[in-house]
């Protein structure tokens, strides 16, 4: 696995590296970032009548990945109309097979291959970075269960007790 940079390092982050990122071996051209969307599935019932209602845990969903690419100038644009055809490649009647995802958002979210889901491409507009968005889908599959065994996750509330630690080369003092 890669090392992830991390801003804190100081001298040693490299913030560039959380600009470029891999789709398999297709690396997508511009600066792209990446959002990750965590989401959970819970069933609710509610009786007729009644206020409240029973909140059961049921898991939590594949998670999504939001890339953004900023193509800037005339190379960025030629890389992304081949990229553009490498990344259709899967509606040709090929089996769909998930990209491993290559960039610091994913691995430090545990993401390692995704399916791609959307790619959205709006017109450019002159003098202006061409903002493309694509969206993937985590590849995780299910694992055998014991029938929801897992408990559904504890409400904090004002009076939970917690500690803060101090993260490693922060100067507090």
């Amino acid at each position: 696995m890669a090392t992830i940079p991390y801003y804190i390092d100081g001298e040693d982050a490299d913030a560039g590296l959380w600009d470029f990122c891999w789709l398999g071996d297709i690396f997508l051209p511009g600066v792209v970032s990446i959002d990750v969307k965590d989401e959970f599935s819970f069933d609710t019932g509610k009786a007729q009548g009644n206020d409240g209602a029973p909140v059961t845990y049921k898991g939590r969903n594949p998670r999504t990945l939001d890339l953004t690419l900023k193509i800037t100038n005339r190379d960025q644009f030629v890389e992304w109309l081949e990229v553009r055809k490498q990344l259709n490649a899967f509606a040709s009647g090929k089996a769909v097979q998930p990209y491993q995802v290559t960039h610091p958002q994913a691995q430090s979210a545990g993401i390692t291959s995704a399916y791609l889901k959307s790619i959205s491409q709006p017109q450019p507009t002159s003098n202006q970075p061409w903002l493309i968005s694509m969206s993937l889908i985590e590849n995780n599959p299910a694992k055998p269960s014991k029938q929801n065994t897992a408990p559904a996750p504890k409400a904090q509330t004002q009076n939970t007790p917690f500690t803060l630690s101090p993260v490693p080369g922060d100067n507090l003092a």
